[in-house]
């Protein structure tokens, strides 16, 4: 993964730079929520009223800045995605006739759609998202801090459980992906070779094995 976001070193870093600035309007959000509040509890209408226009101003911003910010990653994330088949590509095209056919179009196309499919969703989505849970923990740590220091070993007895647990999951989670992206190349072969027959089940006025077999195949 590492080597795919080097190559948008420049998306990468302005997205990255993006979720940080998005996590400190939110949290911004929180501060100014406590002066809000405040102001109800001392009847002072005034700061009442500007506290809540600025709350609101902020998160205006924060909605506006993180829609964009989605769009912005996600453009990035495609780019990569095209990065990662170009590589497929390359692969094959490097490969010799006997290399090429160790491997069925069914288990070829898996890779393209399923596998990298797994890499956008459990890698590259997944690293943002921890980078933004991350950046969410220091900023909140912070804020609460500046409150009282007693709230500090409370996050960080939090944090470890938030990351031990998962991680305890890493194993049987990667052993699931791997049969996971095996049994879509077969699913993906199977479906082939039963596309690939249509016209013999279409003479022999069997179609409705092309049916079964694909049910048979996507059951199992």
């Amino acid at each position: 993964m590492k080597t795919y976001l080097k190559h948008e070193r420049g998306r990468t870093v302005i997205n990255v730079v993006w979720i940080v600035v998005n996590v400190l309007l939110y949290t911004g959000t929180s501060v100014l929520l406590t002066f809000t509040t405040n102001a109800i509890f001392s009847r002072d209408m005034h700061a009442l009223l500007v506290w809540s226009a600025i709350n609101f101003s902020v998160w205006g911003a924060f909605l506006l800045s993180n829609y964009f910010q989605v769009v912005f990653q996600e453009k990035l994330t495609q780019r990569i995605m095209v990065d990662i088949r170009d590589t497929i590509s390359r692969k094959i095209v490097g490969s010799s006739y006997a290399q090429y056919h160790n491997k069925t179009t069914g288990e070829y196309l898996s890779e393209y759609v399923n596998d990298v499919g797994n890499i956008e969703s459990n890698a590259i989505k997944k690293f943002f998202t921890l980078l933004s849970d991350g950046t969410t923990v220091v900023f909140s740590t912070i804020t609460l801090a500046a409150y009282h220091l007693l709230f500090i070993p409370a996050i960080l007895l939090l944090s470890v459980l938030m990351l031990r647990v998962p991680s305890r999951l890493s194993r049987p989670m990667t052993s699931a992906t791997k049969t996971m992206s095996e049994d879509n190349a077969a699913f993906s072969n199977q479906v082939t070779n039963v596309l690939n027959g249509f016209d013999v089940l279409f003479n022999a006025n069997k179609l409705g094995k092309l049916h079964d077999l694909i049910k048979s195949a996507a059951k199992k």
